[in-house]
């Protein structure tokens, strides 16, 4: 522990240390020290008796250990006074790093580079010397290809770290498996490291990278390509590739009996996705195709498949997604049974928190033990857990890192992976140590990134940029080969009685959602990253889910690198959109005197669940008169004839929000086209995450109505009249009653189904 005078002065202290003896009897060792002004000392607690190469030799890199030093007080012994008081974990987390096996090839930062690239392998050992002075370190490499050892080098009494260099030309291109042992002087094998390496082709099979996320691997349109009936082509890492085919043909991947896909002349294209490992693979192909494309996609993965599929989701959504987060309890659903067999991943969530909390975890076997009963494991039907959720790095972490570990070598579950809901693990070693397990066993970190709207577009920006790129580049350094591993999870809460991530009504939020995804398709800290993830489908409207199924596609599957849209971030069709400004903007009629006033509600923007403090606590007012309504309105500016747009508005009692009586309120908008029959008006209670006194989310409720229209533009402006009469000759409801309104703007609709 270091002990540090941060007093100003110098200091003479008495340090007491609070240990149990073995037979749990307190003790008490205390010291005298003086201390000049800022001067630091290490204190030693007591020495743990840790027997590292057991550790290596059971596969493992973690324990726990239960120190007996209980707390630490620092008093000063001129006064009396308590400087400091540090209580010591009850149990603490020891990672052992034995060996490191790393490898620098040309994936993915060197993809473009015409030439053959060397390769280094560097081993890194952490045994004690009188084993690294008997033993030896062997290296091999073995072709995925084939199959066969293609190189073995022996290292005799290495060096802590040993350098291997595998010159471009020497091995074909393709993936090999690398594999580090150490063995003692008996042959005995202490400890072992794996992962891949790849060579990748020049020529008519050059890899070529469109963004971060996607690569072509091949266009059979290529002068080089045309008219062969097989081709081979570089799947870059174990990954997702996509083929796209037109024209009469069939093709058939490597030793495959049944065509992978099959296309008809004058039909659309057919479009397959499959996870395939690193390395060579071959295309076999029958017919006259007019167009062949393959390449290296993301992962992309959609949380939740829904209980029943159909309507927008299977016509819009299902064919941009190839991963898939599923309750277990839709494991044995129709829709579930009919898509399982489609070549996609299925992940079973599990919640990791509950167990944590219930149970008592306090090495590998129990985390392996909840793990191997939980859906992902004893359902072979899926390919593993997404578990919810590792926060940031605590000791937990390394014991559950262990776990994985030894779940992946467990033939039973041969096929299945450990995945997980993240933040920021790179802050402590043993986070480090959980995305090091999660990393070599080929799972997937689903890195959380819930990010809400901000009050103009350069403030967005920067925002993202703090909570996007300087992590992503954090994790870079302290987590190395991280990113090749994590899908970014971007939420995307829209959906009024749950999280509002949309906060700042005057913001366009599909813009805003573009803005990230095209940030990790286009920004160097992101090279290579392995997915992209949306969460969750349950707080998202219809519209927003539809839209991120369409930058799975504009981004992971034709790689673009230009935004997906072109429209502005602050929506330009009404002003004071959320009455910051008070009544600035509107025009009001009210039915009495003071009957419409600008107030502020305090509260009333949590209480909507918006994320992360946004704004929302100020509101229009109007108190129902029995002589005529209440209205207020203003012009809609800024459309574009034929196009579609939505109308939203929040509404609540000003003086009693858990009055659950229905908000009686028109909406009128002139020079439009309505869609009457996709109108949504939801009245909801505030949920428990969302609760500010007295509404508590469960005994007091408070009651809020949401209201979505659709209409289409006719020209270029239009006309929104709200009033608080039910219509123009009946109040329809509670005389005196006084209601409250915000978070009303207008916004284009993203239009994909025909028959709107």
């Amino acid at each position: 522990m270091r002990v540090t005078n941060m007093t100003g002065k110098l200091r003479t202290v008495k340090i007491d240390v609070h240990r149990l003896t073995p037979d749990d009897k307190p003790t008490l060792e205390s010291n005298h020290f003086s201390f000049t002004e800022k001067e630091a000392m290490l204190l030693q607690l007591e020495t743990l008796e840790i027997d590292a190469l057991a550790i290596a030799s059971d596969g493992r890199r973690a324990i726990r250990v239960e120190p007996r030093t209980k707390k630490v007080v620092v008093t000063d012994v001129e006064s009396g006074m308590i400087l400091s008081l540090a209580l010591v974990r009850e149990q603490l987390t020891w990672v052992y790093k034995a060996m490191t096996l790393e490898v620098d090839d040309a994936w993915p930062e060197h993809v473009s580079e015409a030439q053959p690239r060397e390769t280094t392998i560097r081993v890194h050992m952490l045994l004690p010397r009188a084993h690294l002075e008997t033993g030896t370190l062997v290296i091999t490499l073995t072709s995925r290809k084939t199959g066969e050892v293609v190189i073995t080098r022996n290292f005799p009494t290495p060096a802590k770290t040993i350098e291997m260099i595998v010159a471009g030309d020497r091995l074909p291109w393709g993936a090999y498996d690398v594999r580090a042992w150490f063995e003692d002087a008996d042959g005995r094998e202490i400890v072992a490291a794996e992962t891949v390496a790849v060579l990748l082709p020049g020529g008519k099979q050059r890899v070529k990278r469109l963004n971060n996320v996607t690569c072509e691997l091949m266009d059979a349109s290529a002068p080089a390509l045309r008219d062969v009936s097989e081709i081979e082509f570089m799947n870059p890492r174990d990954g997702w590739c996509f083929f796209r085919l037109s024209g009469d043909a069939n093709i058939t991947l490597d030793d495959g009996e049944q065509p992978l896909a099959v296309s008809k002349s004058n039909e659309k294209p057919v479009e397959v996705m499959r996870h395939l490992p690193a390395g060579r693979h071959l295309l076999r192909i029958d017919g006259t195709p007019q167009a062949l494309v393959v390449r290296a996609i993301p992962e992309l993965l959609y949380h939740e498949f829904p209980q029943e599929v159909g309507g927008y989701f299977e016509k819009h959504v299902l064919n941009n997604v190839n991963t898939f987060v599923v309750s277990p309890s839709r494991l044995d659903t129709p829709a579930y049974r009919k898509w399982q067999p489609s070549g996609r991943r299925w992940f079973a969530a599990w919640p990791v928190l509950r167990v944590i909390q219930n149970e008592n975890i306090r090495d590998y076997a129990d985390a392996y033990k909840h793990i191997a009963v939980s859906a992902g494991y004893t359902n072979l039907l899926t390919h593993g857990v997404m578990a919810d959720e590792f926060m940031n790095s605590e000791p937990n972490c390394a014991i559950f890192a262990d776990a994985v570990r030894k779940l992946n070598v467990t033939p039973a579950f041969a096929n299945q992976f450990f995945c997980a809901y993240v933040n920021q693990l790179y802050g402590g070693v043993e986070g480090q140590e959980f995305v090091q397990a999660l990393s070599d066993t080929g799972a997937v970190l689903a890195w959380k990134r819930y990010l809400p709207t901000h009050d103009d577009e350069q403030a967005a920006r920067e925002f993202l940029h703090d909570e996007l790129v300087e992590h992503a580049e954090n994790y870079r350094k302290l987590c190395p080969g991280s990113l090749e591993h994590i899908a970014v999870c971007f939420g995307y809460f829209t959906l009024p009685g749950g999280h509002l991530l949309n906060g700042t009504p005057w913001v366009n939020y599909k813009k805003y959602l573009d803005m990230q995804f095209n940030l990790v398709a286009t920004d160097p800290a992101f090279l290579g990253t392995y997915g992209l993830m949306t969460y969750h489908s349950g707080y998202a409207d219809e519209e927003t889910v539809r839209w991120g199924a369409h930058l799975f596609r504009h981004y992971g599957i034709e790689g673009n690198i230009e935004p997906a849209t072109s429209e502005p971030y602050i929506l330009p069709h009404l002003a004071n959109t959320d009455f910051v400004d008070g009544l600035k903007g509107w025009t009001v009629d009210p039915a009495e005197k003071e009957s419409i006033r600008g107030a502020l509600s305090l509260g009333f923007g949590h209480l909507q669940a918006r994320y992360g403090g946004a704004p929302g606590d100020n509101a229009l007012i109007t108190v129902r008169s029995a002589a005529r309504p209440n209205r207020f309105s203003q012009e809609i500016t800024d459309l574009r004839p034929g196009k579609l747009y939505t109308f939203r508005m929040m509404t609540s009692d000003f003086k009693d929000m858990s009055n659950k009586d229905k908000h009686v309120v028109s909406v009128r908008l002139d020079d439009v086209t309505l869609i009457p029959e996709r109108t949504v008006i939801q009245h909801f209670p505030n949920p428990t995450w969302a609760s500010h006194a007295p509404y508590d989310g469960n005994k007091r409720l408070a009651w809020i109505t949401y209201r979505w229209y659709l209409f289409r533009a006719n020209g270029t402006t239009a006309k929104l009249t709200v009033s608080d009469w039910a219509d123009d000759a009946n109040p329809g409801g509670e005389i005196g009653r006084e209601l409250m309104y915000n978070y009303v703007h207008v916004q284009s609709y993203y239009e994909s189904e025909p028959e709107l």
